[in-house]
């Protein structure tokens, strides 16, 4: 088994996409926090906690995972109105599938069946499809969705896992088209793999990563888009979305305060007037995780944003008085002028 090191260039440029390969130098965590937001020359990336169980369980899980991702991530490459349940919107929406899918890679037939249950709002039969059906278009749409040609799986395996198990669960999953990377305790005991020791930053244990926020697949959100696994953003984009004075705004999109500063994503932000919002969910109430989140806010204030923090449980249950002080903050920007 061979190992290489290249510091010269980001650790994903030296992982194949087409074999597994055991990841070393780097967790998990590491891993996904260098590809939030995701960088322009990366593949798509998608993280997937194991658990232990058969090769078969192991795949079930895992094309289950990025199969729903693909569902809610389907409306972002076949927009439509995602409110309308009726089977006009449904027929409408496989069309739309049919017609991408001609003059794509994409299957129709399933691209198609994504679409409407992603309008109809049913649950996926996963006996409508082989597995390898299942687990390459959902891939494929996981990709095309974020702008990339070809996706990853970072898996992190316990280590307490079943080697034989994990082996033949990942060469399955990579013969359907998708780079595999194992990293994690129970990694290196899965020997038949070569290993790529990787460098990446360190990221603190108070700054909540997409693997924090998201198990047991987490990816980057979509840049300019809601994280489709957060139902409260998908909720507050599509309140936004009726209210006029929102215009103008971002979702997820990087931002670095100074030159020194490490960047990171605003769930939702209004660049001109320098308004922000985040949306916490319950890993924030944590000591560290809120110490961070207030470092955050000060360094923004300190360069004329005013931040606006929301729980997900404020804007689910009572996302009007969410939109009244968003309208306000807004308001007071406009009328008396952005610092700058």
């Amino acid at each position: 088994m061979t190992t290489r090191v290249d510091t010269a260039v980001p650790w994903w440029h030296d992982a194949p996409l087409d074999r597994v390969v055991r990841l070393s130098g780097a967790a998990m965590r590491d891993l996904a926090e260098s590809v939030d937001p995701l960088p322009s020359d990366a593949p798509a990336a998608l993280f997937f906690t194991l658990s232990n169980g058969s090769a078969s369980e192991m795949v079930d899980a895992v094309v289950g995972a990025i199969e729903q991702a693909a569902l809610d991530l389907v409306p972002f490459l076949l927009p439509g109105d995602v409110g309308d349940r009726s089977s006009l919107a449904h027929d409408a929406a496989r069309t739309r599938a049919r017609q991408w899918a001609s003059t794509s890679e994409h299957f129709g037939p399933y691209l198609a069946h994504l679409a409407g249950a992603s309008t109809s709002g049913r649950p996926l039969r996963v006996d409508s499809f082989a597995r390898e059906t299942r687990a390459a278009g959902a891939v494929r749409v996981i990709a095309d969705v974020h702008g990339r040609e070809r996706a990853v799986l970072v898996v992190d395996v316990p280590a307490d896992s079943d080697p034989a198990a994990v082996a033949t669960a990942a060469e399955w999953l990579c013969s359907t088209g998708t780079g595999v990377w194992l990293t994690g305790a129970g990694a290196p005991a899965v020997d038949r793999f070569s290993v790529l020791t990787v460098r990446t930053p360190s990221t603190p244990d108070d700054v909540d990563t997409i693997v924090d926020r998201f198990r047991p697949l987490s990816y980057p959100p979509v840049e300019g888009r809601p994280h489709a696994a957060s139902a409260a953003e998908i909720l507050l984009d599509r309140v936004l979305s009726t209210r006029e004075w929102a215009a103008g705004r971002r979702h997820n999109r990087s931002v670095r305060p100074t030159t020194l500063s490490r960047p990171f994503t605003l769930d939702v932000s209004w660049v001109d007037e320098k308004v922000a919002i985040e949306i916490d969910g319950h890993e924030h109430r944590a000591r560290a995780q809120f110490a961070d989140d207030r470092s955050r806010d000060n360094l923004l204030q300190t360069h004329g944003w005013i931040v606006l923090r929301f729980t997900n449980e404020d804007v689910l249950a009572d996302h009007e008085s969410v939109m009244t002080m968003i309208e306000q903050a807004l308001h007071r920007r406009r009328s008396k002028g952005t610092p700058t």
